[in-house]
């Protein structure tokens, strides 16, 4: 247990721009990845070998000039990161008595490392696997930057009345955290790999495929075509969509597990509800031709609902150390 520690408002006040430009740096990633992927394209989604499906995107002058906007912005808050990073590193060694808020800054000076160096390396490396390190890594860059800041809390913040959270309640918010990221990769191999038109139905996908064989999709690392034969891009948004209902039905557990808990129930409510709503949001995306707007937005809900798991699974770990008995 780290011992208790007088909190840096300095170290606050960086972790929270860190986590404010790191937002920002995932949600323009998401756009300049969707865009290249063929969802701003004319006409969608012939224009990269899939077949004709009804609406299109153009790839207009207003387009173009948000995805020059959006890839100025992430290279500077990026660079900012870098800075911000290596600032919240020293404060924390200098000033954080807690282990637990050094390690969480060392693995932000990692993760923005190895971002930095896979950044360098996209110029002349292409394929899946990297732009699925970029989209994992910048999220996981963003979800230690928000663990770190749930962690400062002052514990006169966190409502610690009621009975003290059992070790069931602290798997499953745990639990969320690592179902999400699993399913976050998901979304994202569908996107890196193309394969967005593949299963253009619901609730399963048309025409016949081989699940078993669809599944070497999995690997990001594969030298199979871009886009996806149908039945591996098929059997991908499979996957994804039962990992779906997986995340959904497990936020809804532990949603019931945190209703007798004050400060952890409406957070674990709103992340339940937030997982409907990205379900919802996902079978939109289906069912209008997976519109550049929707994909956006499903890809920037995705992040805010990982920032709630975290926030959840941070207070139940702490609320578990700190509350009194009931």
């Amino acid at each position: 247990m780290d011992p208790p520690a007088p909190v840096s408002p300095v170290l606050v006040r960086l972790v929270q721009i860190a986590a404010a430009l790191m937002l920002f740096v995932v949600v323009s990633s998401a756009f300049l990845r969707l865009t290249a992927a063929g969802l701003g394209c004319e006409p969608w989604p012939d224009c990269y070998g899939a077949p004709p499906m009804p609406g299109s995107h153009p790839q207009d002058g207003v387009l173009q000039s948000l995805a020059f906007l959006a890839r100025l912005g992430h290279r500077l808050a990026a660079s900012a990161m870098l800075l911000i990073v290596f600032w919240i590193l020293v404060t924390s060694l200098r000033r954080s008595r807690r282990r637990g808020d050094v390690v969480l800054a060392w693995a932000m000076a990692a993760l923005t490392a190895f971002l930095a160096l896979l950044g360098i390396s996209s110029s002349t490396a292409t394929g899946p696997a990297v732009a699925l390190g970029n989209l994992l890594g910048g999220l996981a860059l963003l979800a230690c930057a928000w663990g770190l800041r749930a962690r400062l809390v002052p514990p006169s913040q966190l409502e610690v009345t009621g009975p003290r959270p059992g070790p069931s309640l602290r798997f499953a918010a745990v639990g969320a955290v690592v179902l999400l990221a699993f399913q976050i990769g998901l979304g994202g191999l569908v996107s890196v790999k193309l394969a967005a038109a593949a299963c253009p139905t619901l609730p399963g996908c048309e025409g016949g495929f081989s699940l078993g064989k669809g599944l070497t999709a999995l690997n990001p690392f594969a030298t199979s075509s871009v886009p996806l034969p149908r039945d591996q891009g098929a059997a991908l948004h499979l996957v994804h969509r039962i990992g779906a209902l997986l995340v959904l039905g497990w936020l809804g557990i532990v949603a019931f597990g945190a209703r007798a808990h004050p400060g952890l129930r409406g957070l674990a409510a709103a992340a339940a509800l937030l997982a409907l709503l990205q379900a919802a949001l996902g079978a939109a995306m289906v069912q209008r031709a997976f519109p550049l707007p929707l994909a956006l937005a499903h890809n920037a809900l995705a992040a805010t609902l990982l920032l709630l798991a975290v926030e959840l699974a941070v207070r139940v770990v702490r609320r578990r150390r700190a509350a009194p008995l009931a």
